[in-house]
């Protein structure tokens, strides 16, 4: 609805910083088009409204000169300095040190939960840390972050500096050299680093002469009674072999495991269950398995080490999920009930992530997604334009699916010599370039010819000439001894997919799960396919050994007594 705009004022903006070309462009626009997304308001007791989100567009309308702007009424129960923050953010140009301000005051919120945060922003944990992190820059730095005159990475380095004095005079020199995020780096690791801090093992450290605490006389104006180590290219690289051992160690656990660095674009976000950001429950599982699921491994000064799970490294494939899950949501809520759906929205609790599955048993676990935190839509509401997309396979999955398709095609072939003899002939009329100068090409043109539809082979896959071939009832034996020679392993993958599907083979006939299997796979895409085919339910102290290491949960599974005939993952199905 739009308002007198006199009645609307500027609430608590989180964005400091407004870049005043952008302005002017804006207020241009605005005169010519109006405003064409509402701003989000509180109503006051007064009657009058408070901005929550668009203190740009406000400024820009009474610039421009309007006398009325379209407003969003925020409901009492959602909590305006959360949608402050992702709607600012949403729109970009937010500064990093205006992001740690509204962070730390949702912290300060939630009594310093990083994972309530994280739920009810939609960002991952490392990123709200590393915002809160922000807090030890003086202000000074805070304030050339806001004004663009550093990148993100010099301030999260500065951060790391103790004294505010210091990390001013080094501020003075970043902006005056114009130095590089890599070029700081560079000179603050040439600063001495506590040793009490370190994530490796410091017992060789104990009798080093770059140890300050053996030097304490020469060191005690600078570095008081702690442990330093003045030796900054050791420290670097032991912490890198450290985080580099933690990153290892998580390899068998999860498809993609990175590294963050400061500077480092994010890149990634936490795979969410259900609410604003969710892709729900079922589908959360299915992520499980995707190649872009994993762990982030910190690198950042201070939380070198740390561990952060259940991320998605596919921001496009994430947002379509997200879109898919709240449009059924919208369908199954318009099918049930003739409510507005202003009066059917969450209620403002934090959405359940895979670290928040409710008041159950093994609760906050990520790999435990047996618990149930909501119904999920039925299957005939999704629509084309909302279909999930699929998820992505690790290499590993794609080599042994593409065997085992290759062996479930020899197999349906030498099962059936009917359609043995059309397939392979069709294998030979579809790739004939390959066969140029072979004396099976000239037999080839000729039967191409007793055919009399040439085009149809060059716009058909693989499956439709051989059904066409069939047809004909005939084939000329000549052909059978080069078609022997191609070998199904030459194809594309398109083209053994059409095969299979044109002899209807049954994949579970000549394949089932067994260890080799299993242990190919990430312990996350095991639990997907556990999942997936019910096997998770039916394996004794699931939650337990789902939680252990891989190779536990491999040798439970077999040992479980499950039947595995029949059972083929979705990965696997052509």
């Amino acid at each position: 609805m739009n308002v007198d705009i006199t009645t609307v004022h500027p609430g608590e903006n989180p964005r400091r910083y407004m870049d005043q070309a952008e302005l002017t462009e804006l207020t241009q626009s605005i005169k010519e088009l109006g405003v064409i997304q509402p701003i989000t308001v509180k109503v006051q007791t007064d009657g009058q409204y408070i901005i929550v989100a668009g203190h740009r567009r406000h400024k820009a309308a009474v610039a421009a000169g309007l006398t009325d702007i379209p407003i969003f009424v925020l409901d009492d129960d959602k909590d305006s300095d959360t949608v402050a923050l992702v709607e600012n953010v949403i729109r970009a140009d937010m500064s990093p040190a205006e992001e740690c301000e509204r962070v730390l005051l949702l912290l300060k919120k939630s009594k310093g939960d990083v994972t309530e945060v994280s739920l009810s922003t939609g960002w991952s944990e490392d990123k709200i840390r590393r915002r809160a992190a922000l807090a030890s820059c003086s202000p000074e730095v805070r304030n050339a972050l806001v004004l663009r005159q550093i990148k993100l990475g010099i301030a999260e380095l500065l951060a790391s500096v103790p004294e505010p004095e210091n990390q001013n005079k080094a501020l003075e020199k970043i902006i005056t050299m114009n130095l590089s995020v890599e070029q700081v780096r560079q000179y603050l690791f040439r600063l001495v680093q506590k040793l009490d801090s370190a994530i490796f093992d410091r017992s060789e450290c104990s009798q080093c002469r770059f140890n300050t605490s053996l030097q304490s006389t020469l060191f005690s104006e600078t570095v008081a009674e702690d442990a330093y180590c003045t030796n900054s290219n050791c420290y670097v690289q032991k912490t890198d072999a450290a985080i580099t051992i933690v990153a290892e160690s998580l390899k068998d656990s999860y498809p993609l495991i990175k590294v963050v660095r400061a500077g480092d674009e994010a890149g990634y976000t936490k795979l969410m269950i259900g609410g604003d950001n969710g892709v729900g429950q079922p589908q959360a599982i299915r992520c499980q398995g995707c190649a872009h699921y994993g762990a982030t491994v910190s690198g950042l000064p201070g939380t070198e080490g740390e561990v952060e799970t259940g991320i998605c490294f596919d921001l496009g494939c994430n947002t379509k999920m997200v879109a898919a899950y709240q449009a059924e949501i919208s369908a199954r809520t318009m099918a049930a009930s003739p409510v507005p759906a202003s009066l059917t929205q969450a209620s403002g609790n934090p959405a359940p992530s895979l670290y928040d599955l409710g008041d159950k048993e093994g609760a906050g676990d990520p790999e435990n997604c047996n618990a149930t935190t909501e119904k999920e839509p039925d299957n005939s509401t999704q629509t084309a334009a909302t279909a999930r997309p699929a998820i992505a396979l690790t290499s590993a999955v794609k080599e042994y699916r593409r065997t085992l398709w290759n062996r479930a095609a020899m197999s349906g072939l030498g099962h059936n010599q009917d359609a043995a003899q059309s397939v392979l002939a069709a294998i030979i009329m579809k790739h004939k370039n390959a066969l140029q100068g072979h004396e099976v090409a000239k037999v080839l043109s000729k039967y191409v010819e007793t055919m009399g539809n040439t085009s149809m082979i060059d716009q058909s896959d693989v499956g439709t000439i051989a059904q066409a071939i069939q047809s004909e009832k005939h084939m000329d034996r000549k052909l059978l001894a080069a078609a022997a020679a191609y070998a199904v392993a030459q194809l594309d993958e398109a083209d053994v997919r059409s095969i299979l599907t044109f002899l209807g083979v049954d994949i579970t006939e000549i394949w089932k799960i067994d260890g080799d299997y299993l242990t190919l796979l990430t312990k996350t895409e095991i639990i997907s396919v556990a999942d997936e085919l019910g096997i998770s339910e039916k394996v004794a102290d699931w939650k337990k050994v789902s939680n252990g290491k891989k190779a536990e949960l491999v040798q439970a599974i077999m040992a479980s007594g499950v039947v595995f005939n029949g059972l083929l993952p979705t990965t696997l199905r052509y």
